[in-house]
């Protein structure tokens, strides 16, 4: 399975288009092939532009996902961030790319080498996209820190991760190809909350359903609030259901990892990142996620979070 997506899998097609092995410039505008619009969205989704990547997915993945859905669950990046990601984004290199298509259907296949922000090298100029510390940074700094990402890329001294044998779908639309995500075949995941025992607290999902393709991650959050009068510390668990397909969804990070001490009327949210597994199988449609909040005291022994 890919490194950047679960696979796409479509029919057979009657147009191959073999494009340049690697990539020296930004696409232009007028260049609305499929390719053309694929590199664009793969680059807006790694630098996490969730705007500009939602504008490039299909009507029918619209339909199912707002663009207010679609970004809180990409983390999208601003200010400082986003131009630095964007900067990091202009070094992705696609290479034996080939193109097939099949009335509007078009299936693109290509390797890809993208930037590894969490290289040391990266890391020390990106702040491993702290948001918050990234955004105190003085405009002449972050050019500063452009600067030094594209003289990496010119020296061939920027850290690259591969990706080998990806495969997408895009759609022809009154307004031209499309980024087919099927969306509309994503995995449900449900979210529910309960507090236990006598933890005084108010606690729920931010959104109590999520769609997830296989390979995406996916954020989104718990807002808890203490009602009670006095200081209390608490720690939550997950329980997901189906239990049989529980190892296919992995919690990447989560506030049920640490203890929570809020003040008396204190509120906060919680993240959470997960990610569908790529090798799901074909039949997972759903996934449950209840969180049990306790009081820290109350906490079952030997119950991981």
């Amino acid at each position: 399975m890919s490194g950047l997506s679960a696979f796409l899998r479509v029919s057979a097609a009657v147009v191959v288009l073999l494009l340049s092995a690697h990539w020296q410039s930004a696409v232009a505008v007028q260049d609305a092939s499929p390719p053309a619009i694929l590199q664009d969205y793969l680059r807006a989704m790694y630098a996490r532009d969730a705007a500009a990547a939602y504008a490039l997915v299909s009507d029918a993945d619209k339909h199912e996902k707002s663009l207010e859905e679609y970004q809180s669950e990409t983390g999208r990046y601003a200010g400082a961030a986003l131009t630095l990601a964007r900067t990091l984004s202009e070094a992705i290199r696609f290479e034996r790319m080939a193109v097939q298509i099949d009335g509007n259907t078009a299936t693109v296949t290509f390797d890809a080498a993208l930037p590894n922000a969490n290289a040391t090298a990266l890391e020390q100029i990106v702040h491993s996209f702290d948001r918050e510390r990234l955004s105190r940074l003085e405009a002449s700094a972050v050019e500063s820190r452009q600067i030094a990402i594209r003289n990496m890329a010119r020296d061939g001294r920027l850290p690259m991760l591969t990706s080998r044998g990806e495969t997408w779908e895009l759609v022809k639309e009154e307004n031209g190809w499309r980024v087919h995500l099927n969306w509309a075949e994503a995995v449900e995941v449900r979210f529910r909350s309960i507090v236990i025992g006598k933890l005084g607290w108010e606690f729920k999902p931010l959104r109590n359903r999520v769609l997830a393709k296989p390979g995406e991650t996916i954020e989104m959050a718990y807002r808890v609030r203490n009602i009670g009068t006095h200081e209390t510390t608490g720690k939550a668990r997950h329980v997901i259901g189906p239990k049989a397909q529980a190892a296919h969804m992995e919690i990447i990070s989560c506030f049920c990892f640490l203890e929570q001490t809020l003040a008396p009327g204190e509120s906060v949210d919680m993240p959470l990142v997960f990610r569908i597994g790529f090798d799901a199988p074909d039949d997972l449609s759903a996934f449950d996620v209840l969180y049990e909040f306790y009081v820290l005291s109350e906490f079952p022994e030997g119950a991981a979070g």
